[in-house]
C-alpha cells in the first residue's frame, strides 16, 4: 500500500535480524523497552515501530516519512554472521532520503574487538594501557566472558587483548572484593550505575552472576564507591558519546583501589540490563537505589534520554 507523504509520520525504527530476531541475542526485551519508547516517542510526535528483520522493515517502510532505524544486535557474539543484513539496512538508509542509523556497522566494529575499542576511545578516556610486561590482565579481543589471564609479561599470549592490571579490590566486612561499576547511558546520559563484585581471591573478572547476594556488601560499595563518582561518571557518559557517536550503551569501569582513579575497561550495545535486575530481584526490599531497576522504571528514564539525545542530534525531524 501507498501513504501519501502528508499522512506519513517520522518514525524510530527498531530492526533486528533474521537470525535472532528482535531479541539481539540477548541485548534487549521487546515486550519490556518498546513500549516504553512508544511512550516517550509519543511525546514528540515520533512512531516507534519494531520490524524483526531488515526484509520485514523494508517492505514496511514506505509508510513512514523517514527516521531513525537502531538494528538490534549482539556485536559481541554474532556480529560476522549478522554484519551483512545490518550493512543493507545502512545501504538502504543512504539510498533513501529523511534515513539515518545508529548502532551501524562501523559502530560494532569498533565495540566487537577490544583493542580497537581502546585505540579509539585512549585519546578522550583512561582506558587501561595496553603493555607486554609487568602485570598483564589477558583477555580475549572479542566475546564477552571469555577466559581471561592474569600473568607477568605477554609470553604465550600474543594476538590476545593485554592490558595493565588494574586492581580494584576493595575491603568490606574483613574481605577483599573486585569491584566493577557498569553505567548504563543513552544519548550521553547516564541512567544508572550498576554494581558488581567477586571475591578477591576469585578471578578479576566481575560480571553479574559472580556477584554475591549480600546487600550489605553491595550497598556499601553503592554508596563508598559509585555514588561519590556520579559526576565523574556522567562526564565519561558524554565523552564515549562524543566520540562513538549517538546509541544505547553499557559502559563497564573499574575503579582502582590504590589511586582512586576510574579506568573505561568496555563499552557495548546494551538497551537495558535484564540479568542485572534477575540477579538482585530476590534482595529488591534491601537495595532501595535500585528500585527504579527492579520496577522497571527506569526504562521510561532511558527512553525520555533517547528522545532527548534524538533532539540535540537534530534526528527528530525526517
Amino acid at each position: 500500500m501507498w501513504w501519501p507523504l502528508r499522512q506519513r509520520r517520522p518514525v524510530v525504527a527498531f530492526v533486528g535480524t533474521r537470525l535472532h530476531g528482535l531479541g539481539g541475542k540477548g541485548k534487549l526485551q521487546p515486550k519490556v523497552y518498546i513500549p516504553a519508547l512508544r511512550r516517550a516517542g509519543a511525546a514528540h510526535g515520533i512512531d516507534v515501530a519494531a520490524f524483526r528483520s531488515a526484509d520485514h522493515f523494508w517492505r514496511k517502510h514506505r509508510r513512514y516519512r523517514g527516521g531513525t532505524i537502531v538494528p538490534v544486535f549482539n556485536e559481541d557474539k554474532n556480529f560476522g554472521e549478522v554484519r551483512p543484513e545490518i550493512e543493507a539496512i545502512e545501504s538502504m538508509a543512504r539510498s533513501e532520503e529523511g534515513w539515518r542509523v545508529i548502532h551501524g556497522s562501523e559502530t560494532a566494529s569498533i565495540l566487537s574487538d577490544k583493542s580497537r575499542t581502546n585505540a579509539v576511545l585512549c585519546p578522550k578516556l583512561l582506558l587501561p594501557p595496553v603493555v607486554d610486561s609487568g602485570t598483564i590482565f589477558s583477555n580475549a579481543r572479542s566475546g564477552t566472558q571469555a577466559d581471561v589471564v592474569v600473568a607477568e609479561g605477554t609470553q604465550g599470549l600474543e594476538g590476545r587483548y593485554n592490558t595493565r592490571f588494574i586492581d580494584t579490590r576493595h575491603g568490606y566486612a574483613g574481605r577483599l572484593f573486585h569491584i566493577s561499576l557498569r553505567a548504563l547511558t543513552v544519548g550521553g546520559e547516564l541512567v544508572v550505575i550498576l554494581v558488581r563484585a567477586r571475591p578477591g581471591e576469585e578471578c578479576p573478572s566481575v560480571h553479574t552472576q559472580d556477584t554475591p547476594l549480600d546487600a550489605g556488601m553491595i550497598s556499601c560499595f553503592h554508596a563508598r564507591v559509585a555514588e561519590p563518582r556520579r559526576a565523574e561518571i556522567e562526564a565519561i557518559c558524554r565523552r564515549v558519546h562524543a566520540v562513538i557517536g549517538m546509541g544505547f550503551y553499557s559502559i563497564d569501569l573499574l575503579p582502582e583501589a590504590a589511586s582512586g582513579r576510574l579506568f573505561v575497561s568496555e563499552v557495548g550495545f546494551k538497551f537495558h540490563d535484564a540479568t542485572f535486575r534477575n540477579h538482585f530481584l530476590p534482595l529488591r526490599a534491601k537495595l532501595p537505589m535500585y528500585e527504579s531497576v527492579f520496577s522497571q522504571d527506569y526504562l521510561d528514564l532511558s527512553a525520555d534520554a533517547f528522545f532527548r539525545g534524538l533532539a540535540r542530534e537534530g534526528m527528530l525531524d525526517a
